[in-house]
């Protein structure tokens, strides 16, 4: 006599929201990686300085002034060298570690979902202590946009760098928090350790 056939267990679906904030995170992360390994690149490699010829500006004038703010962003980027170093060196190593923990978010390995989190607040900390504590550098690069802007006849740029930094950092930093909200829910939480089938489901 046959015996009947044990059901199938139902797949586990994963909610569309948790693969949005990996997504963003994949940003997050390799916007990082790149940022701090560029910063590390520029002080670590030997400075050469800007020739005029090559600043689009029309006038002679309007050159010479662009490569003089320019040379004035390099001394304030090597003036805070130790944060500067600092600051993109933990860039890119949580940069790295959040490209490997979206990674095992999506192998649904155990406590995933944890470190990442983790991750992500870090990483939202540190770009807001570097937002105030390189200050100099940034605002030597709005002198440099500025200069630029007025060379080649739009004066109107200088008056929105600092505006733009400071609102791309707003968004960034609700941007981590819609993501830490989005791996806290409990649907996120109590299914990375379940070893069923998975599914991309609803997003409730």
């Amino acid at each position: 006599m046959e015996m009947p056939r044990q059901a199938p267990a139902p797949r586990r679906s994963r909610p569309l929201y948790l693969f949005a904030a990996l997504a963003v995170c994949f940003g997050f992360a390799a916007t990082g990686t790149l940022g701090g390994c560029t910063t590390l690149q520029i002080y670590s490699s030997p400075w050469t300085a800007v020739d005029p010829a090559t600043i689009p500006a029309p006038t002679e004038e309007g050159r010479v002034a662009v490569a003089a703010r320019v040379e004035a962003q390099r001394q304030a980027l090597f003036a805070v060298k130790k944060v500067g170093v600092a600051v993109a060196s933990a860039e890119f190593v949580l940069g790295m570690a959040m490209l490997a923990f979206v990674a095992r978010v999506l192998a649904q390995r155990p406590g995933a979902v944890g470190r990442l989190r983790q991750l992500v607040l870090v990483q939202a900390v540190v770009l807001v202590l570097a937002f105030f504590a390189l200050k100099g550098p940034r605002a030597a690069e709005a002198e440099v946009s500025a200069e630029l802007g007025k060379a080649i006849g739009h004066p109107e740029v200088a008056g929105s760098i600092g505006y733009v930094a400071g609102t791309m950092l707003t968004f960034r930093t609700m941007l981590a928090g819609l993501v830490l909200l989005a791996l806290s829910r409990p649907r996120v939480v109590d299914g990375e350790d379940s070893d069923e089938p998975e599914s991309v489901g609803r997003a409730g």
